[in-house]
């Protein structure tokens, strides 16, 4: 608060009634507005032009067929889709608890993945992709849908759903350990070379994430006495 003592309306100085806000009068005796009212207004103008100049460039670099950010996340998808598979055999047969805990974790966390990749890969129009597509070319080591690292043969699959007890348990581990070791190797390519600081940010998510689980089915396997050798 100021030591001044306060003045009336018609008391005050013309550089404090500018301060105030009102308009100053010019030679000509038009009044224009302040010094301060004409910089907040180009400061402004400045930033929408500055926000249109974002909003264009965002536009005109949208990742295209060929790119990391495209085909890492139409691979992830369909890597994303086979755990999810696993998944939810785990998920009703595992005979422990913490492993049907586990399944579950992956078919929420990998469910929501696949659903924000597919509605960016669709704002890209590259949704829906072919599923025979020659897959890998991104990381320069193509290959089929199939054979991206981390996939499981279906036999494999089928495998644990006829298994029963802890078959079931030792299985899905075995094979989610393998899986996500492969798709960790896909995320953090795409963490390093994609272009979209979204796809960078999900990739990186997924290192840490799936990283993160592959602790938690070395330590059931441990307490379960399954080998993983």
């Amino acid at each position: 608060m100021s030591d001044d003592p306060p003045t009336a309306p018609g008391d005050a100085a013309p550089s404090d009634a500018l301060a105030a806000g009102a308009t100053s009068e010019t030679d000509d005796g038009l009044h224009r507005p302040p010094a301060a009212l004409l910089i907040g207004l180009v400061v402004i103008l400045t930033a929408l032009v500055a926000i249109g100049g974002v909003l264009i460039y965002q536009r005109s670099t949208v990742p295209g067929a060929g790119s990391v950010d495209v085909g890492f996340m139409q691979d992830m998808t369909t890597h994303h889709q086979q755990a999810l598979e696993m998944a939810s055999v785990a998920a009703e047969k595992a005979s422990d608890p913490d492993v049907r805990s586990f399944a579950r974790e992956i078919l929420t966390f990998q469910s929501y993945e696949n659903g924000y990749m597919e509605a960016l890969l669709e704002d890209w129009g590259q949704w829906p992709y072919p599923q025979d597509r020659t897959a890998m070319t991104w990381m320069g080591m193509s290959s089929t849908p199939s054979e991206m690292p981390g996939m499981q043969p279906e036999s494999a699959i089928d495998a644990m759903q006829e298994a029963t007890g802890l078959d079931v348990d030792a299985r899905f581990i075995k094979m989610m350990i393998d899986h996500h070791r492969g798709g960790i190797h896909m995320a953090t390519y795409a963490a390093e070379h994609a272009s979209d600081p979204r796809v960078r940010s999900l990739a990186q998510r997924m290192v840490t994430q799936q990283g993160g689980e592959i602790a938690d089915f070395q330590r059931a396997a441990a307490r379960l006495g399954i080998p993983l050798t």
